[in-house]
């Protein structure tokens, strides 16, 4: 180890702050778990949300676990590494509209792309995430190593294989510039780092086809109730990112949980929710 970092002051503190944070995470997992959080409630509260959407939960479920069971090998099996969540459910419900065109803004493996490409077997989905050589792309998730990354990249471009799937390779900056069609149905889960998530907001917004949905990904809502609207609905560091939306004017904005599972929602501080908009005919002045 290096003798400098062994005599900062500034190690120490740091090695302090990350064991008090560890500790009161215990804490509140504990305290969250004994007390407060109910699986059950949590699924009848989702329900609830669906049935106000006019979308079939239930439906959705068995579909989600049809499709997942029947190509296996496209999807992640360990539970570590899978991006399986609610929101697949979500627009398995969402099949059930018409729906003719979708995008999904951040492929990551292409392994929710491949999912929406089954649910949705006639229509046109546009997926858009950085390009291979972009340093953020490669900085990221493990793929900093070249062997590693030639692995990730033929595993997704295995799964985006479908004449219905476009795959854009660009910063989702760059969206007004590609000359898109609207679509019918929207999945923003690319950066979730301020303003990159803000812009994603705007220009998925102006994307999106009057009385569609579109849907947003980790966005955490803090305990403290007293806190403004625009400091609740917080996608990692976008703050007032979907606060906008939140105008009953543009349209109605409902969260449903991300995961079910006490190791992950419990502890209500780190708790993660779907955004769910649906967008209405707006005439602006």
């Amino acid at each position: 180890m290096n003798p400098q970092k062994l005599l900062s002051p500034s190690a120490y503190v740091r090695k302090v702050r990350s064991v008090l944070f560890q500790a009161r995470e215990q804490y509140y997992d504990r305290k969250y778990r004994i007390h407060s959080y109910n699986i059950d409630e949590e699924i009848s509260k989702t329900k609830n949300t669906y049935k106000k959407l006019e979308l079939d939960y239930d439906a959705a479920v068995a579909l989600t676990e049809h499709v997942r069971a029947e190509f296996p090998e496209y999807f992640e099996q360990d539970e570590n590494k899978s991006c399986f969540s609610e929101h697949y459910t979500l627009f398995a419900a969402f099949s059930a509209l018409p729906v003719k065109r979708i995008l999904e803004l951040g492929t990551y493996n292409g392994e929710f792309t491949f999912f929406l490409s089954r649910i949705f077997p006639d229509a046109e989905i546009v997926t858009v995430d950085l390009p291979d050589s972009d340093p953020v792309f490669c900085a990221t998730y493990g793929r900093d190593e070249v062997e590693a990354r030639k692995n990730f990249i033929e595993k997704r471009n295995h799964r985006l294989a479908s004449n219905r799937i476009t795959f854009i390779q660009r910063n989702s900056f760059f969206l007004p510039s590609l000359g898109l069609k609207k679509f019918d149905c929207i999945w923003v889960d690319a950066s979730h780092i301020f303003p990159a998530v803000a812009w994603d907001v705007c220009n998925a917004y102006h994307l999106l086809n009057d009385n569609c949905f579109m849907a947003f990904d980790d966005i955490f809502i803090p305990e403290k109730k007293k806190v403004p609207l625009w400091n609740h609905i917080d996608a990692y560091d976008g703050g007032e990112a979907l606060s906008v939306l939140n105008d009953g004017a543009w349209g109605s904005l409902n969260f449903i949980l991300k995961r079910f599972s006490p190791d992950w929602s419990a502890n209500q501080r780190r708790r993660k929710y779907i955004a769910v908009f649906q967008k209405k005919p707006c005439v602006f002045d």
